[in-house]
């Protein structure tokens, strides 16, 4: 996805103030519920946790896309790894997992293994640090939105399916970023 959304940019087809990169992964989130239907029944929705981890789920698209633009795929790549150490870490911490250290382990060795993947890359972007910047919240607010999903349907007394909760936020995500198309991006054509 990186490639081909930095292939986009430098094409010029991919205005930052758009977002329509991130409809395509919305709507198919959107439909996720269809791959087990009776899911829909299961549990009670909690609207307030789901629009709290939409809106992370959406602030985190905001920042990494526009890092990505920024610094460019390769750098990109690397940064945005970092999800699984944020991840590890707030697992840790707000859930009180305590991990193995063979998992730990793990997580290094995808970490430094993206890291060298990186090596003799080029600089694509044009405001690298701004953009590196950008991805490190990013991660960090994509890694919170699988922590607060895990809080939603793992902790939580009567917790609705794993794919009426992608449903949900690819629908509210979808909705947001056409608003936005609407009231924003053709207003300013």
């Amino acid at each position: 996805m990186p490639l081909q959304i930095e292939f986009i940019n430098l094409s010029g087809g991919c205005e930052k103030s758009t977002f329509l990169i991130t409809l395509p992964t919305s709507l198919g989130m959107s439909f996720s519920i269809i791959t087990n239907w009776p899911a829909h029944k299961i549990g009670i929705i909690r609207w307030r946790s789901v629009f709290v981890i939409a809106f992370f789920n959406i602030l985190s698209d905001v920042l990494n896309l526009n890092g990505l633009l920024y610094a460019g795929s390769a750098i990109f790549t690397v940064i945005y790894s970092s999800v699984t150490v944020y991840n590890a870490i707030f697992a840790h911490i707000i859930l009180n997992k305590h991990l193995h250290i063979f998992q730990w382990c793990g997580v290094l060795i995808v970490t430094l293994g993206l890291a060298l993947t990186s090596l003799g890359t080029s600089n694509d972007g044009k405001d690298v640090f701004f953009g590196i910047c950008l991805i490190l919240v990013g991660s960090m607010t994509h890694s919170s939105t699988y922590i607060m999903s895990e809080i939603s349907l793992v902790r939580t007394e009567s917790p609705i399916a794993p794919q009426l909760l992608c449903t949900l936020l690819g629908s509210i995500q979808s909705i947001v970023i056409i608003c936005w198309q609407i009231y924003y991006t053709m207003i300013r054509r």
